[in-house]
């Protein structure tokens, strides 16, 4: 871990896609937010890090509260399994907007750009004005099933992050953008992420807050 941040903080570009994404922002090499059910809303996950860095028995309180609480932890019978596929997002089509002069839009002529997602990864829009590549909108769902509290958290979600860290910077894709290798509107993306990534030094900008986060 201290080799990785190293070398991004020296100038190195590292590309994160779905999970990955979340295993960056939960390591704290970044300081982008993730958004994850807890008591039927949504918190920040930037404090797993910090959790599994504390004293023994810090940690150890910290276990034993969490396993008295894990929701995994109680009895189902086995017929309700039926149940669990409807909460999963195998595979559909979203509609994005796109900042055509981010770099990684590079050759993107339409602010419109339509992703493939099948994983429950989702990212906070960055609070860097300028850090948001790409976001999902209002109303993203262009074909096939999600239900109904997925598709709640995908909407106004990010699709893509850069987040700068020392003189070298982390691109976040919430997606997988060469899926198979079929879905090619995304594909460009990863691309351009890969070699026009010393481009993307991001100005600080100001720091936009949403009420919720206050």
């Amino acid at each position: 871990m201290d080799k990785i941040r190293r070398w991004v903080q020296e100038g190195g570009t590292l590309i994160t896609l779905k999970n990955a994404s979340e295993w960056a922002i939960k390591q704290g090499i970044v300081k982008e937010k993730l958004l994850i059910p807890a008591n039927g809303g949504w918190a920040d996950t930037t404090a797993t890090r910090a959790a599994s860095t504390a004293p023994a028995s810090e940690g150890k309180k910290t276990k034993e509260t969490a396993s008295a609480s894990t929701p995994g932890s109680r009895r189902t019978d086995f017929v309700n399994q039926e149940h669990e596929g409807t909460r999963a997002i195998a595979g559909s089509i979203y509609r994005t907007d796109v900042d055509l002069t981010n770099p990684i839009a590079f050759g993107l002529t339409d602010r419109r750009l339509y992703v493939f997602r099948n994983g429950t990864t989702f990212l906070r829009p960055s609070r860097n004005p300028y850090a948001t590549v790409a976001q999902y909108t209002a109303t993203p769902l262009v074909s096939g099933y999600v239900s109904k509290a997925n598709l709640k958290q995908i909407s106004n979600s990010a699709a893509i992050v850069v987040s700068k860290v020392g003189a070298g910077r982390v691109v976040l894709f919430a997606d997988d953008p060469n899926f198979r290798h079929y879905w090619h509107g995304t594909a460009r993306l990863f691309t351009n992420a890969l070699l026009l990534g010393p481009l993307l030094n991001l100005p600080e900008g100001p720091a936009t807050i949403s009420a919720e986060e206050e």
